[in-house]
């Protein structure tokens, strides 16, 4: 048996979400669970301080599905451009929620994506209050960092 035979695998999904847009996988042999890390894309095993999924929101997905699902990282990814920015360029920001933390950040003066508390902010007071921060897609995302910026294949994961 090789190290990845035997698992079941899950897709963790809202009510309404469809389990190709599933927010984290998991994977279960011999009884015990395992989550994929959306910061480093490993396999883990939770400790005492993560919180389980209910496992109602947990739904099967077979092995070819569950790999299919990981060669598109993206599908875990949401992006946010930054609109209305004055004479500044606009700033592009993206939030990976993976089981152990959820990791905000914004792509950085230094060309390098860093910690940012902006998309909660925005989430938490509104669009109509603070920086006006619309949705895209990664292909945009790439496009506004790559004309800002000149860094090409920052949104790469």
């Amino acid at each position: 048996m090789t190290a990845d035979e035997g698992y079941e695998y899950f897709a963790k999904v809202r009510p309404s979400q469809p389990v190709d847009r599933p927010s984290t996988l998991w994977r279960r042999r011999d009884g015990r669970l395992e989550y994929l890390s959306l910061l480093d894309w490993e396999w883990h095993e939770p400790d005492d301080q993560l919180l389980l999924p209910d496992p109602s929101t947990l739904e099967p997905v077979t092995a070819e599905h569950a790999a299919a699902l990981l060669a598109d990282r993206q599908r875990f990814v949401q992006y946010w451009v930054e609109q209305n920015t004055g004479d500044r360029p606009p700033s592009v920001f993206r939030r990976r929620r993976s089981p152990e933390r959820l990791t905000d950040e914004v792509f950085g003066l230094r060309n390098r994506w860093v910690p940012t508390t902006s998309i909660r902010e925005f989430l938490s007071r509104g669009p109509d209050l603070g920086s006006d921060l619309v949705r895209a897609d990664q292909a945009t995302a790439e496009r506004v960092i790559d004309e800002t910026r000149g860094v090409a294949g920052a949104t790469e994961l």
